[in-house]
């Protein structure tokens, strides 16, 4: 039941895309009603109470509101770069105009906006509460919410992220001594192997050799011996 960040980014991510997708259905099918959607059913206020509870005490409520906040801070920090003169630096800076100082925070100012609207935890949530509600039986929700209340579950949500790291060093260690193991393996295998079967080698292409051209002048050339070695033909 306990999500983790890269999960909870994960769907984050993915619905932000789905959100932001143009719809490339033509205008009469994209504003019809589709005829397979069926109406969901409503969440009577006492599951609702118990979905929250369960959100809250296993954890899930606040790793979603850490994300969102993440998500948050990242989208005003990219307004904030986008602008020609970031932030409180504005009125330090020579040269910017009064209109282009505007331009650049009412940029931010809307951006802003947007993050601190899409970013709240009352739209994550309210999705959340739908799904638990459509997968999650009255049981199911009383069991896991006396769970984690338990001694057991406080220590699960106490201890339970360590193990995390535990995997996470193991496999480092592991993946540094496999490579070392299967290297010595490997090794000897091919030189077990070359005895049996020894490597062709190829015999190094012979390059023609070419006369270099006589770069010699005429005052410090030797003279040309004829055939019979007696001097000039």
């Amino acid at each position: 039941m306990r999500l983790n960040s890269f999960s909870i980014a994960t769907m984050l991510v993915c619905s932000s895309l789905s959100l932001n997708a143009q719809d490339t259905r033509p205008v009469s099918a994209a504003t019809a009603p589709l005829q397979t959607e069926s109406r969901p059913s409503a969440i009577s206020p006492e599951k609702s109470a118990k979905i929250d509870e369960m959100l809250t005490v296993t954890g899930t409520k606040s790793e979603l509101s850490e994300v969102l906040s993440q998500g948050k801070t990242a989208l005003k920090m990219f307004a904030s770069r986008k602008v020609v003169v970031p932030g409180e630096s504005l009125e330090k800076n020579k040269g910017i105009s009064p209109e282009e100082k505007k331009l650049s925070e009412d940029y931010r100012a809307e951006i802003n906006k947007i993050a601190d609207t899409e970013f709240g935890i009352e739209n994550l949530e309210a999705a959340m509460v739908r799904y638990c509600a459509d997968n999650f039986s009255d049981e199911n929700i009383d069991g896991i919410i006396a769970f984690y209340k338990s001694p057991a579950g406080k220590a699960m949500l106490e201890k339970g992220p360590a193990l995390n790291h535990v995997a996470y060093d193991f496999m480092e260690k592991l993946k540094t001594r496999l490579g070392s193991e299967t290297d010595q393996i490997t090794t000897a295998y091919i030189e077990k192997r070359n005895v049996i079967h020894p490597p062709l080698i190829a015999e190094p292409a012979v390059t023609p050799k070419t006369a270099k051209p006589d770069t010699r002048t005429s005052t410090n050339r030797e003279p040309e011996t004829g055939a019979d070695g007696d001097g000039p033909e």
